[in-house]
């Protein structure tokens, strides 16, 4: 799970469910999750999770 808009570690954490990173060369899906009302553009998306995500062939379902 990636938890966008929270700059610190968080031992637990309430957001909404804004979109699923498919990977298509692995079994895995990642889910993403911002805090409530907060939207966020598949761009955005993109570059926040490009650290882990880069080594993996996937796409950006938005909810």
């Amino acid at each position: 799970m990636y938890i966008l808009g929270v700059d610190k570690a968080v031992d637990e954490y309430e957001g909404e469910l804004i979109a699923v990173i498919k990977r298509d060369d692995d079994a895995e899906e990642k889910w993403v999750v911002a805090p409530i009302g907060i939207k966020f553009t598949v761009e955005e998306i993109e570059e926040a999770v490009r650290f882990q995500e880069k080594y993996f062939k996937s796409h950006i379902e938005m909810l």
